[in-house]
């Protein structure tokens, strides 16, 4: 990201009003949302949560009044913590796509191809790693909600119905779920 800072920094004179420069500078702002600290505190939240969710030994399952509890509270908080930052990385794997199309065509204009091959090559390092952590984040929505699912459906199994559709609520928008097959920005989508 420091790279991509200091390109927009230094090209921001010549090509501010280029439309692919906008989306460069769309794709710092949408990057500057996703804070390295938020994402360690959900990370650490989530195998807490998970680790709360494992059955002890000798026992059948997990204690309902553990899971009605303040797990409950803190799955809530995980879950619409989750889809959040779903939505932000979706968000900002799209601005990566729209300036990528958008560099494609100054390819033709032989002035600014260094400019191009690394801004370029930035955006798709940046593609690739926004890809990897939507696909873990949905995976660990998943495997959260799975989990506390089964554990109240064993411990208090009229809930389980109520608890399903409440847990619907909090499921992944389906546009999130196609960037996660998508071969790269260069695909037509």
């Amino acid at each position: 990201m420091l790279l991509l800072r200091k390109i927009i920094y230094k090209n921001t004179s010549q090509h501010r009003r280029a439309q692919y420069f906008q989306y460069l500078v769309q794709v710092k702002r949408t990057h500057r949302t996703l804070k390295k600290d938020e994402l360690q505190a959900l990370v650490a939240k989530i195998q807490s949560l998970l680790s709360t969710l494992q059955v002890k030994e000798g026992l059948h399952h997990v204690a309902w009044k553990v899971l009605n509890g303040e797990l409950k509270t803190d799955l809530d908080d995980a879950l619409r913590q989750l889809q959040a930052h779903i939505q932000t990385i979706v968000s900002a794997m799209e601005a990566e796509k729209k300036a990528y199309r958008a560099l494609a065509a100054q390819f033709a204009m032989t002035f600014f191809i260094p400019f191009c091959v690394v801004a370029n090559s930035l955006l798709a390092r940046l593609y690739v790693l926004q890809q990897t952590i939507l696909i873990r984040f949905i995976q660990a929505h998943h495997c959260l909600t799975l989990a506390y699912l089964a554990q109240v459906a064993l411990a208090n199994p009229l809930r389980a119905g109520t608890t399903a559709v409440q847990l619907s609520g909090y499921a992944v928008p389906r546009h999130a779920l196609t960037y996660c097959d998508a071969p790269g920005l260069s695909s037509e989508a």
